[in-house]
């Protein structure tokens, strides 16, 4: 409903202090399968476990999704010292800092929009912190347009598939719109449960309530909150804060304290 949400100035999209590069792509599949693999931390050490060997099929310690006013702050706690933490952002967004094998530890953040109910368009944007230098700005564009079920091939001794193509697989082997009658959810996938009932809520509010998670409608709260450098986030730089806060007080963030803080 009008008036459109605004965007919010997210540190990634903002700060001066980072080299930064963005493109997009399409994706074969409803935007909904595209979320559920934000949420859900466990496919990583399986997926993924060609470009993170040292968790690869490893189960983690622990796995926490907690709810916060923008979505979820997800942890995956493989021991003492090595822990994952991401923010996934209603109805679609990532933000997180890692690095895949042979990659620069990075800040990405994903913006995850639906082109209709079978194709997906995301939005990536990649930083590297230059310590306090001047940014630059790097536009790499849309990729190339991709062929569903067709992928880049690479000998990795896992699944060999190239680095990019492991989200795109296996959204897409699911078919374009996933068929829920034939889905046999475990423990590990509490994660997309919540997503569906916080999704399910959602619709079955519209159109009568306007607060919805994630959307900001004032301009005092689009100001993101500066990231600060702490010993704690830079021996795990996970834990790195990325909530967007407002820096003036309005109605809105009266209602929600914890932006606040």
């Amino acid at each position: 409903p009008d008036p459109a949400p605004l965007l919010p100035r997210y540190d990634l999209l903002v700060r001066d202090d980072i080299d930064r590069e963005v493109s997009a792509g399409i994706e074969h599949c409803n935007w909904l399968q595209r979320a559920e693999n934000a949420v859900d931390k466990y496919h990583s050490l399986a997926l993924h476990a060609s470009v993170y060997p040292t968790i690869a099929l490893k189960r983690p310690l622990d796995v926490q999704w907690e709810k916060r006013w923008y979505g979820f702050r997800q942890t995956a706690i493989y021991s003492e010292k090595v822990k994952n933490t991401s923010h996934f952002i209603f109805p679609s967004h990532t933000r997180r800092y890692n690095a895949r094998r042979k990659e620069r530890p990075s800040h990405y953040l994903h913006l995850r929009v639906p082109v209709d109910d079978t194709q997906t368009l995301t939005f990536y944007a990649k930083g590297f912190e230059t310590g306090g230098a001047a940014g630059k700005l790097t536009t790499e564009g849309f990729e190339a347009p991709a062929v569903r079920g067709v992928y880049e091939r690479v000998k990795d001794g896992w699944w060999n598939l190239a680095s990019h193509e492991q989200d795109r697989a296996a959204q897409e082997s699911q078919g374009v719109i996933t068929d829920r009658t034939k889905e046999f959810l475990a423990p590990s996938d509490r994660a997309i449960v919540q997503l569906g009932f916080l999704s399910e809520r959602q619709m079955l509010q519209l159109p009568s309530t306007p607060s919805k998670p994630a959307r900001i409608r004032s301009a005092c709260c689009a100001t993101p909150c500066r990231t600060r450098s702490s010993p704690s986030t830079r021996s795990n730089p996970s834990a790195i804060p990325t909530r967007i806060m407002p820096r003036t007080k309005c109605r809105r963030s009266r209602r929600h304290p914890e932006r606040r803080r």
